[in-house]
C-alpha cells in the first residue's frame, strides 16, 4: 500500500464507503490520489471525489460531514458526506497536523493532534474550543479523551481529561 493510501471509512446513514486511495496504481505523486465516496447501494459506484491535494488523512465520520487534513497537514477540513463539497476548513495556530495520528469526532467537537498541541474544535462554530500541549494517540472512552505520549522516546504515558 502507498503512503498515500488509507483504510475505508463505512457510513451507515449514507450508505458509502470513505476511502483515500490512488486512482492510478503506480504514481505515487499526491495530485494522482483522492478521497472516494462509494455508493454501497449501488455497488460500489463513485458517487464524488476530493483531489488529495485537500485531504490526507483516513477520513472520519461524524453526522453529515467526513474530516481529514490537507496534505500539507496546515487544515482540517470539512467534507460534506452526500456532495463531497469542502464546507470549512480550519487551522492550527503555529502548528502542524500530524498526519500519524486520526482525528476522533463526538457530537459536538473534533480532535486534532497537531505536532506540538492536543485541539479540540467545535463542528458548529469551527474554532478551538480546549487544547493542550500532550500529543499523542488519542483515544475516547467512558466520557474521556486518552493521550497516549511519548515520555523518554518511548509511548508510556497516559493522561485522561474528562469530557464535559
Amino acid at each position: 500500500m502507498s503512503n498515500l493510501e488509507r483504510y475505508p471509512v463505512i457510513d451507515d446513514k449514507t450508505k458509502s464507503a470513505y476511502i483515500v486511495y490512488m486512482k492510478h496504481p503506480g504514481d505515487p505523486r499526491p495530485q494522482n490520489a483522492a478521497l472516494f465516496a462509494h455508493d454501497l447501494s449501488q455497488n460500489g459506484v463513485v458517487r464524488w471525489e476530493v483531489p488529495l491535494q485537500n485531504l490526507n488523512t483516513n477520513p472520519v465520520v461524524a453526522g453529515s460531514e467526513i474530516y481529514s487534513t490537507q496534505y500539507d497537514n496546515t487544515k482540517l477540513n470539512a467534507v460534506n458526506a452526500v456532495t463531497g463539497k469542502i464546507l470549512w476548513t480550519w487551522s492550527p495556530e503555529n502548528d502542524l497536523i500530524n498526519p500519524d495520528y486520526p482525528q476522533l469526532a463526538t457530537n459536538d467537537v473534533i480532535f486534532v493532534v497537531g505536532n506540538q498541541k492536543t485541539y479540540a474544535v467545535s463542528r458548529t462554530t469551527h474554532q478551538t474550543v480546549w487544547e493542550t500541549n500532550r500529543v499523542g494517540k488519542i483515544a475516547i472512552g467512558d466520557g474521556k479523551l486518552l493521550i497516549h505520549s511519548m515520555q523518554d522516546g518511548s509511548f508510556d504515558h497516559v493522561t485522561a481529561y474528562l469530557l464535559t
